[in-house]
């Protein structure tokens, strides 16, 4: 939701309020040359949260090394896995990165709905720093592709990562993400 900022001045008896859409929005960073990030050290943060049919919530915390963790909020215990992501993998991400301008997105994508989740990405790679928050996309599938365009953008590095690991317990809405990023291209 865009932030509005009201202005009051008061003087000679007469109080004058002006609200300003957007003037508090967070300027855009600016775009990232692939070539800064070919050396930068790279963290990598995703999360999917929320209820599902099938699958629980997972976390995953990927180094600059390679070393991945992923967590699986089962119940009554998580299940805590280490491995690694390839280079290739690691040089595809990167590519990603840029390809997306993933550094230039905004924070927050989507639609807050009642049993919706959230995914989260957050990419640190040397100076630059972002996070990005995926609700629900779905409405605007059929409606209003147009929507979709940027938060695809998001979605296209959430579908790479979740391809990094194979758990059935960690939920998988990659057939969803297709929709969105096949709904964008439209």
């Amino acid at each position: 939701m865009p932030r509005v900022c009201v202005i009051v001045l008061i003087g000679m008896g007469l109080t004058l309020a002006v609200a300003l859409p957007g003037c508090g929005d967070e300027p855009r960073q600016p775009a990232v040359a692939t070539a800064q990030l070919e050396d930068a050290p790279l963290t990598i943060s995703v999360s999917t949260v929320g209820w599902f049919a099938k699958g629980h919530s997972w976390h995953l915390g990927v180094n600059s090394a390679g070393q991945a963790e992923l967590t699986i909020d089962t119940v009554p215990e998580r299940i805590r896995k280490q491995f690694r992501i390839s280079k290739e993998q690691i040089a595809e991400f990167r590519q990603a990165l840029s390809d997306t301008g993933f550094f230039e997105l905004a924070g927050e994508y989507g639609q807050r709905v009642p049993d919706g989740s959230e995914t989260s990405i957050t990419v640190a790679a040397g100076r630059h720093t972002n996070t990005v928050k995926v609700h629900y996309l779905m409405n605007w599938v059929g409606t209003d592709k147009a929507k979709l365009r940027e938060p695809s953008r998001a979605v296209r590095l959430l579908v790479l990562v979740r391809g990094w690991f194979a758990d059935e317990a960690a939920v998988d809405l990659r057939e969803y993400d297709r929709r969105v990023l096949d709904a964008a291209k439209d």
